[in-house]
């Protein structure tokens, strides 16, 4: 089997939070961010999700002291 069957093959699955159009600012090179997206998204599906963060809004809650660190149970009523 050679390298090319195998990246046919194998399955892959990369997250990332950082929008498309920002790689370039990430790596320091448009070009490049470019390139290693396009050998990585040729036989790729790409999902992209928009929802809010929990593990965001659970931290914003417990700096404003609505959620006390360890307790799932208020930690569920303030996510509902």
């Amino acid at each position: 089997m050679n390298s090319i069957s195998v990246m046919i093959m194998l399955p892959l699955v990369i997250k990332a939070a950082v929008a498309w159009a920002d790689w370039g600012k990430y790596l320091g090179d448009n070009m490049m961010a470019t390139t290693i997206l396009d050998r990585l998204m040729h036989h790729a599906q790409a999902l992209e999700f928009e929802a809010k963060s929990y593990r965001l809004k659970e931290a914003a809650n417990r700096l404003t002291g609505l959620v006390r660190q360890g307790d799932p149970k208020d930690t569920a009523a303030v996510l509902e």
